[in-house]
């Protein structure tokens, strides 16, 4: 073996050495990520309408708690987090005060509806939110598709139809978007769409840096699934365009309930969403965003709890997939 650059290659043989080079090599290419926990509101909602919980004390909770920030929800799709709050600009003032960020916006839209006039209604409510999340400095917003037929509410389109009013509600809010220098996250969620596929064709179809994705771990196992689908499986499909993380768990209901899952707590060790095995997935992989919180039990307790199992997994995944020192 010749080593041309070596001033000395007696020292620069055996199969050892090269692999302590290759190490090192490999060490110094590799960076440390930083993927971070927030939360999102909806994990207090039955706290924050009551008055046990208001605005700022909902923040203090998260810093106490090691969170890294908070998701933010709009004006008009959720009235209840703003009672008794100023406007977008206080809000933002407030979190700061906390040490905490605002890790992404998000609306409550559904482009799956018929009548023209409800569609520019839902069209309005994404770029409303757009200038909101611009406003308080928010680098993504989450939106929705929309919801089947099948499931509860006023819904009225089939998957054709509905995905067809998916694609048209997307293309008339990506200039805004484009515009405010805001990143859109389109959710698993109402499953339209909600299958990994779904989400993959539609980031293919529009093919632009601001549509991106929000992967929620949990929504492919949901009552509102007809068909489920392993969540790992969907990561690795998915992975190169995942932007934002919804983490939550779910166990088995009770024979006789009449669903096939219920929320339950982070870590407990009953849930069936494989949450520690996509933490780990996301550190390797070096995700740099955020993991976020949508616990939907109404127990402050359980949030708690939920929020410090995330960062014990964070922190061990740091260990095993971190960077020698």
């Amino acid at each position: 073996m010749i080593f041309r650059n070596f001033p000395d290659s007696r020292e620069k043989t055996g199969v050892l050495y090269w692999l302590k080079m290759k190490e090192t090599t490999s060490n110094q290419q590799r960076k440390v990520a930083d993927m971070k926990i927030s939360c999102t509101p909806i994990s207090v909602k039955a706290a924050l309408r009551s008055g046990e919980l208001d605005q700022r004390k909902y923040f203090e909770l998260l810093a106490a708690t090691g969170a890294d920030a908070t998701d933010i929800l709009d004006t008009r799709s959720y009235s209840w987090f703003w009672t008794g709050s100023d406007d977008v600009a206080s809000l933002s003032r407030r979190v700061r005060d906390c040490n905490l960020k605002i890790a992404a916006y998000a609306v409550g839209n559904s482009f799956t509806v018929r009548a023209p006039e409800e569609f520019d209604r839902q069209v309005g409510i994404v770029l409303n939110g757009i200038h909101e999340a611009a406003e308080a400095g928010a680098p993504f917003l989450r939106i929705f598709g929309g919801y089947h037929k099948d499931l509860p509410g006023d819904n009225e389109l089939d998957y054709a139809e509905g995905f067809q009013q998916i694609l048209r509600g997307i293309e008339a809010v990506l200039p805004e978007a484009r515009k405010c220098g805001i990143v859109l996250t389109l959710e698993n969620h109402g499953r339209m769409p909600g299958l990994s596929a779904e989400l993959l064709q539609i980031m293919k179809y529009f093919d632009v840096p601001e549509l991106r994705i929000c992967f929620d771990i949990c929504n492919f196992y949901a009552n509102n699934m007809n068909e489920t689908e392993d969540a790992l499986r969907a990561y690795s499909r998915l992975k190169n365009y995942i932007r934002h993380v919804h983490f939550k768990d779910r166990k088995f209901a009770p024979a006789g309930s009449g669903r096939r899952v219920v929320p339950c707590v982070c870590g407990k060790g009953d849930g069936i969403v494989p949450l520690r095995q996509m933490i780990y997935q996301l550190e390797e992989d070096r995700f740099d965003g955020y993991c976020s919180l949508e616990h939907e039990n109404p127990v402050l307790d359980e949030v708690v709890e939920s929020l410090k199992y995330m960062r014990s997994l964070k922190e061990c995944a740091a260990l095993l997939y971190g960077e020698k020192k």
